[in-house]
């Protein structure tokens, strides 16, 4: 509070009133600025969590995302064949799972400023499809040998 003598006709009048100073006027407009600023990074925050929440658990984005790196990389060409869709699909729910998805989006996005993100994430999904596709044809085959060899009446291959 600020105290005050005012002289009116002789007399003293002692007034006391709240002081305003110029700083506080300046930190008022300075705090105003930050509190918007703190809504709005807010409030991308909120939308940036909701892109990422529905990115990450809906699977055709999931799937769209691993196509596209391994289109990039050459792995799959833009023809369709059943086999490689079936692989695809497999490898997209269970083999990355959202889990896998979410790392290599982070990944993606951490290297991004160095214009690297999407050359590494490519060819870590390429080579991660590859190992995953060697194993089911190897699997398949397997069981193709296996079938063959159960349906001539083969069972000792069963017994190994």
């Amino acid at each position: 509070m600020c105290d005050f003598h005012i002289r009116v006709l002789g007399n003293i009048h002692r007034w006391t009133v709240q002081c305003v100073l110029m700083i506080n006027m300046f930190n008022e407009k300075v705090y105003i600025f930050l509190w918007w600023w703190f809504v709005l990074v807010g409030t991308l925050s909120v939308l940036s969590l909701l892109y990422y929440v529905f990115a990450l658990m809906l699977g055709s984005n999931q799937r769209q995302f691993v196509t596209r790196y391994l289109r990039c990389a050459g792995a799959i060409s833009d023809f369709r064949d059943p086999k490689t869709e079936k692989y695809l699909h497999d490898f997209v729910r269970r083999f990355l799972r959202p889990d896998g998805i979410f790392i290599l989006r982070l990944i993606e996005v951490s290297y991004q400023f160095t214009n690297g993100g999407d050359l590494l994430v490519s060819e870590i999904i390429n080579v991660m499809f590859g190992h995953y596709r060697a194993r089911m044809e190897e699997q398949s085959e397997t069981m193709a040998v296996t079938d063959r060899a159960h349906l001539n009446g083969n069972d000792n291959l069963l017994e190994r």
